[in-house]
């Protein structure tokens, strides 16, 4: 073990994924150096080049974060010291902006920790490094940490993010029909490869683990990533099993949500005698391209990009890919919001989400899919992209969508008129914008006012102008409702996203 010597920023940062958000001039302080760290709630004076660590936390569980300008002013106070990071361990926020200035006024790099970093573990981290050097850490220990990581039940894509923290490089992981990447914060897309070895378990070649960064591996590292590799070809291992074991269920779910009865009975008494789906209460959810659809093809890699976050979050989750869209089965008890965000860091396109009633029967799917396919459906329609849409609060417009396609169109044309047969005329939209925002406020014209950040007298005349052509219609609460359902039958069927 070397003597201790000073660290530079941006080492930290990439080791410890930090990033440097805030600071003196454009480089932040890059080329400053720390020689120490502590926690903000210690009061000792701050040592020569110290880094400070503050965790902002609520004052209560679950309750508001203090204001944070504050802290990061009373820390800078003389003798301020040489870096400040700031970590939100419970929830993931972006920096205030009052922070920022602060930090840019006070003349001192501020760094931002990723959701759920704790301070006492940060600092720990630190002080590790500033007694070994950054350069070619003694990572032994934290080889053993990674095997007791996998024992409890680490992800692939975890550690893929692990080894690229602790490696400061470009870490990917290719074989079993998917790539994994990880690198630190603002990494050169040009990193030349320096080291890569096989991924095999039991004599059985499972993929290869490489790292790509500008300086070769050290002894040390180059011990770490052996150790990886058999890390890491166990959790390959683990997750082909997984694979094998989940096919049946996703092949007894394909014929389960098909047309056929005949084969749908067969396979329901089939997934009961193999238990392939057991009692739980479940929810569909349909995924779809929020844009262009994609082929087949390009549906399974989208699939096989979002395997891994979606086991991370239900292990007993089953996915496929049927009729143009992603299906999943998963616990009614999940976190359908948690579950998007942890999907949306992995797909490279926007999505359409629809979720189903909750069931507990397996019978119950091919209705609930049907439910969960109609909501992903109205969700890209109404313009949602990355949001869930869920069946039952759709309203009246999951009635209005199983009307014949020409029936509503028809509808629509008769009652709005020259308003949806303009084509692209601007003031044609704008007249559909407003009636969009009389439909928000239930027809009320202060509200829909506000919501259109217009005078209510204004509101006014663009109303008498919308009813010039179509005719009166504010006053009368039938005629109202008769527009405002051919607004949404044209919602359902125009073509543009709003």
């Amino acid at each position: 073990m070397r003597a201790a010597r000073p660290v530079a920023l941006t080492e930290l940062c990439a080791v410890l994924g930090l990033e440097l958000v805030a600071g003196p001039g454009e480089s932040y302080g890059a080329d400053a150096t720390v020689a120490s760290v502590r926690l903000a709630d210690d009061v000792a004076d701050h040592d020569e080049r110290a880094l400070v660590v503050l965790e902002w936390r609520p004052e209560r569980r679950g309750g508001p974060l203090p204001p944070m300008s504050p802290l990061v002013q009373g820390l800078l106070r003389p003798p301020a010291p040489t870096a400040l990071v700031i970590v939100c361990p419970d929830r993931a926020v972006n920096p205030p902006e009052g922070a920022l200035a602060a930090a840019t006024e006070g003349g001192v790099p501020l760094l931002w920790g990723a959701p759920g970093l704790r301070a006492e573990a940060l600092v720990s981290r630190v002080r590790e490094l500033l007694a070994t050097g950054a350069a070619d850490v003694d990572v032994t220990d934290e080889a053993v940490g990674l095997l007791e990581a996998l024992s409890a039940g680490a992800e692939l894509a975890g550690l893929v993010a692990r080894a690229a923290s602790l490696l400061r490089g470009r870490v990917v992981v290719t074989g079993f029909d998917r790539v994994l990447a990880d690198e630190p914060p603002d990494a050169d897309p040009e990193l030349p490869e320096v080291d890569a070895v096989p991924l095999v378990h039991a004599g059985v070649p499972l993929g290869r683990l490489s790292v790509a960064r500008e300086t070769p591996l050290g002894p040390a590292e180059t011990k770490m990533l052996a150790a990886l590799a058999q890390v890491m070809a166990l959790s390959v291992r683990v997750h082909r099993a997984d694979d094998e074991r989940e096919a049946p269920a996703r092949e007894l779910l394909t014929v389960i949500l098909g047309e056929d009865l005949i084969a749908r009975e067969a396979a329901l008494r089939r997934g009961r005698r193999l238990q392939a789906f057991p009692r739980r209460r479940a929810v569909v959810v349909v995924l779809e391209p929020f844009g262009a659809p994609l082929s087949r093809a390009g549906m399974e890699r989208l699939a096989r990009h979002l395997d891994l976050p979606l086991h991370a979050e239900d292990d007993r989750a089953t996915m496929l890919v049927h009729e143009g869209s992603i299906v999943l089965l998963v616990s009614a008890d999940l976190s359908l919001d948690r579950l998007l965000r942890a999907l949306r860091r992995r797909a490279a396109l926007p999505l359409s989400v629809g979720t189903s009633r909750v069931v507990d029967d397996s019978r119950s799917y091919p209705g609930a899919y049907r439910q969960a396919q109609r909501a992903a459906t109205l969700g890209r329609r109404l313009g949602r992209a990355n949001q869930v849409t869920d069946y039952d609060q759709l309203g009246v417009l999951r009635l209005l969508y199983q009307l014949p396609e020409h029936e509503r169109r028809a509808f629509a044309q008769e009652v709005l008129g020259p308003l949806i047969t303009a084509g692209a005329d601007p003031d044609a939209a704008n007249m559909l914008g407003v009636l969009h925002a009389l439909r928000s406020a239930h027809g009320n014209i202060t509200e829909a006012a506000r919501r259109l950040f217009i005078h209510p007298n204004t509101l006014r005349q663009r109303i008498a102008r919308i009813e010039s052509l179509i005719g009166p219609f504010l006053a009368d609460a039938d005629r109202r409702l008769t527009v405002f359902v051919a607004l949404d039958l044209h919602l359902l069927d125009h073509d543009e996203t709003r």
